[in-house]
């Protein structure tokens, strides 16, 4: 669960959710928080599911695909210096 504010750490913790397709447990306010938290408390077999999908959603996401990073790095560095010639 996150609840996406301001704060970078929020912000950064909604976007892992998000790209392991979790985007429903992002909260935008305390009490949208509140509620997301209460209704996964109550529902067990939710739970169990999202504890056995954890692995699986994270080596599937773009998020552990180290070539792809290494070419967007690549390019975004690239980009800067051509920019800055």
């Amino acid at each position: 669960m996150s609840l996406a504010e301001a704060a970078p750490w929020s912000r950064v913790s909604a976007s892992v959710l998000q790209s392991i397709g979790l985007g429903r447990l992002v909260a935008t306010s305390v009490d949208e928080y509140v509620q997301k938290a209460v209704a996964l408390a109550s529902d067990a077999e939710e739970r169990a599911e999202l504890r056995s999908s954890l692995r699986a959603r994270m080596t599937s996401s773009p998020l552990t695909d180290a070539p792809r990073l290494a070419r967007a790095l690549e390019s975004a560095l690239l980009q800067a210096w051509t920019a800055r010639r």
